[in-house]
């Protein structure tokens, strides 16, 4: 789609594409910005799923923060459409489970892209929704506005995508006695760390770790002087460990106290845990080493 920059002038006949242009010209220009400073900023801020719903075999959504891809929001239900439920019984599993991808339609070059919130269509991008608005200047009336609200909708991975601006948001699996559960392994892609406890917990258990570890290391070394750690002549690896383990506890507790950091920046402290512990072993090779996903 055409984001140039509108050509304002003098005596100019306003038409809606003109204020249209204008709006996807600013929202083009904040994404790419965002881009720039944030290269993987896109994926899930916050989700919650209805668990009662669940047990019952509705996969309902109670709230959704996401940033798409290319850029766009949806924040429900405070500013979009929730989407609708979706009874599992009729959605296809292969192998006991299925991954769920929250998705908005593609904005259509040539119109058609919004209803009213009593049409029978379910297939357009926004919903049209009067509101009464305030003049926060003024003592005015209130005024009625029309406003869009993007409509969510819920869709398994194995149907047709290609309408949908998505992300897969969650994975679905059956238990053994029939009932339907989200499988905790599943990491969506994130704009935060705190957007997955399951990341959360784990990298707690990573802090525990690193700091029993520093302390039985402690343990093994002279302390000459109050609060003073004496290494011998021979305490070489011993010493660099120390120091790779309290460094990694240092990064990593800081991403544990601001969980709102992207979960890019804990990958890159793991990938530095990792490739310094290599000093020790040889078992694994740099190359092993992972990329970004």
């Amino acid at each position: 789609m055409d984001t140039s920059k509108v050509l304002w002038g003098e005596g100019l006949f306003l038409r809606p594409q003109h204020f249209q242009q204008q709006d996807a010209y600013l929202e083009s220009l904040s994404r790419n910005a965002l881009l720039c400073a944030q290269p993987y900023g896109w994926g899930i801020r916050k989700l919650e799923v209805d668990l009662d719903a669940l047990s019952s075999g509705i996969l309902r959504l109670n709230c959704a923060d996401v940033v798409f891809e290319d850029g766009e929001t949806y924040r429900a239900p405070q500013i979009d459409r929730l989407p609708e439920p979706v009874m599992l019984d009729r959605a296809r599993f292969s192998d006991g489970a299925t991954e769920f991808h929250l998705g908005i339609r593609h904005l259509q070059r040539h119109g058609s892209n919004c209803a009213a919130e009593d049409a029978q269509t379910t297939e357009t991008r926004f919903i049209i929704t009067p509101i009464s608005l305030s003049d926060r200047c003024t003592d005015a009336v209130e005024a009625e506005v029309s406003v869009l609200r993007k409509r969510g909708v819920l869709k398994s991975a194995l149907e047709t995508l290609d309408s949908y601006q998505n992300l897969p948001a969650l994975r679905v699996r059956k238990t053994p006695g029939g009932a339907y559960e989200c499988d905790p392994e599943f990491m969506p892609p994130m704009t935060c760390i705190c957007a997955s406890p399951r990341l959360l917990s784990r990298l707690q258990a990573l802090l525990d770790s690193l700091e029993a570890k520093s302390h039985a290391l402690h343990g093994l070394h002279r302390e000459p002087s109050r609060s003073v750690i004496e290494f011998r002549s021979g305490d070489h690896a011993s010493f660099w460990l120390q120091h790779t383990v309290s460094s990694a506890y240092a990064a990593l507790s800081h991403l544990r106290h601001a969980p709102m950091l992207h979960p890019e920046r804990l990958f890159q402290e793991l990938l530095r845990l990792g490739g310094s512990l290599m000093t020790f072993s040889r078992q694994h090779q740099l190359s092993d080493l992972p990329a970004y996903d």
